[in-house]
């Protein structure tokens, strides 16, 4: 996965290459050990740490690969930030077509206020209209979301190019609640702003009754 390892990695005979090394039979420069599916491996490396003392490094996987970890993690949030910015681009849209339905609606709205709908009221209709929308949307899209990555757990359908030599050949998704968290409150937060300014606007008495010019 990281272009530096065919400079830095080979495969090779542990015998031929302590003969280069000039090695002990049983001497090695490190050993690489597997922990059970529900071991800590940070309370492994300090009980490690505790047992070696200093003359030994204790590193777990992350530790190793540092820089390819950290790209990762990286990649995610600017993921996350790029669909974040398409959410508030489509937020305007949502603002349009529920100011058109306000500008659809003032007759009704006149009605409204002169039987004794307060602003408030009338902004609730709006701003909740809006609201629902959003959680439609959320509902839709998390539906359409686990279906694609639960397929692509299953069977693979976008491949890794190039992937022959690899363990594996289609790109890996794991499925995570807090994913889902940020991402619904991060759509209902912009949602629910794009629907409160219509529905301000829809309120104001000036502007429903306005003449027009």
């Amino acid at each position: 996965m990281q272009a530096d390892f065919d400079t830095k990695y080979m495969f090779t005979s542990i015998d031929f290459l302590r003969n280069i090394l000039e090695y002990e039979e049983e001497e090695v420069s490190s050993l690489e050990i597997s922990l059970l599916p529900n071991a800590r491996p940070a309370a492994v490396v300090s009980a490690l740490e505790a047992e070696l003392g200093n003359q030994y490094i204790v590193k777990t996987r992350a530790m190793q690969n540092d820089f390819l970890y950290k790209v990762m993690r990286n990649e995610r949030w600017v993921v996350y930030l790029i669909l974040t910015f398409i959410l508030i681009i489509a937020a305007f849209n949502m603002i349009g077509s529920i100011s058109m339905l306000v500008i659809d609606k003032r007759k009704d709205i006149g009605t409204l206020r002169a039987m004794g709908a307060t602003e408030a009221m009338i902004r609730n209709i709006f701003f909740f209209q809006g609201l629902l929308q959003t959680l439609l949307s959320i509902g839709t899209g998390f539906l359409l979301a686990t279906l694609l990555c639960v397929l692509q757990i299953q069977f693979g359908l976008v491949t890794i190019p190039g992937s022959g030599s690899f363990v594996i050949t289609a790109y890996p998704i794991v499925l995570q609640g807090l994913d889902y968290l940020y991402v619904g409150l991060t759509i209902l937060v912009i949602g629910s702003i794009a629907s409160w300014l219509p529905a301000h606007l829809a309120s104001r008495e000036v502007w429903l009754f306005r003449e027009a010019e």
